[in-house]
């Protein structure tokens, strides 16, 4: 199977530190693959690298068989590449159906200046509440995006970024500042949105990474360590020696 996401011999260097190390990484079409590891391991640059935030200082990026590799976000975003959490904002002001309106309007190149024309379309607006019932804010769509719990704030920015049919969603630590039970709900949320898309999860929470991720690629001191499933991360010796150590046997 040819992967949607492709990396070859990736490098990024600040001055005269090497942060990435000549990363080969695959993601395949319709996958959930999470990135993990132990803090300084590259993680977050890996996720700069992919989403345009940086260039690469060597190496190979491709996205649907296309050389990507220093191409902008938003033009990564054009192509149907999309990263939650870090380049979605919320506008607090507005309420969760204009939020999620508003980026259908993006999307679909609607001008901002013709509000009152997208809230007369009839297939924008039936978009729009399909989505909110997909993301579980149906019933608080009139509500302020500023007066939602920090959990359902998460789940309107997964759905902004939704909005644009994206091909592969970047997930850069979803759960981070959550509560039990809110990792709960969003880890359930996360796996049925991602049901028709193919997610890349970077994650501290094991039990997440374990619950969502068909591969998993472990990332050390900014080379790639080992790449498996679930199974094999867990069996991996060489895994549980530099990162997963009492966390394998949970």
């Amino acid at each position: 199977m040819t992967a949607i996401l492709s990396l070859e011999t990736v490098t990024k260097s600040f001055g005269p530190t090497e942060i990435i190390r000549g990363v080969d990484l695959d993601v395949l079409p319709n996958e959930r693959h999470a990135i993990i590891g132990p803090n300084g391991a590259g993680k977050s640059t890996l996720f700069h690298l992919v989403s345009g935030a940086f260039p690469p200082s060597s190496g190979v990026i491709r996205f649907n068989g296309e050389d990507v590799t220093g191409y902008a976000p938003e033009k990564l975003n054009n192509r149907g590449l999309a990263r939650s959490f870090q380049i979605t904002s919320v506008f607090p002001g507005l309420s969760v159906s204009d939020n999620i309106r508003l980026a259908f309007m993006r999307t679909r190149g609607f001008p901002f200046t013709l509000w009152r024309g997208a809230t007369a379309d009839r297939t924008l607006e039936r978009d729009v509440q399909d989505l909110l019932q997909r993301v579980r804010l149906d019933g608080r769509h009139q509500v302020l995006a500023g007066e939602l719990t920090y959990s359902e704030q998460r789940s309107l920015e997964l759905g902004m970024t939704m909005a644009s049919q994206p091909r592969l969603v970047l997930l850069d630590e979803p759960m981070a500042g959550m509560s039990q039970q809110e990792v709960t709900y969003t880890t359930q949320l996360i796996s049925e949105l991602t049901e028709n898309c193919t997610l890349l999860i970077v994650e501290h929470d094991m039990n997440v990474v374990f619950a969502l991720a068909d591969r998993i690629t472990v990332l050390v001191y900014g080379k790639v360590l080992a790449t498996g499933t679930p199974e094999q991360i867990r069996a991996d010796a060489k895994v549980r020696e530099a990162y997963l150590g009492e966390e394998a046997a949970v």
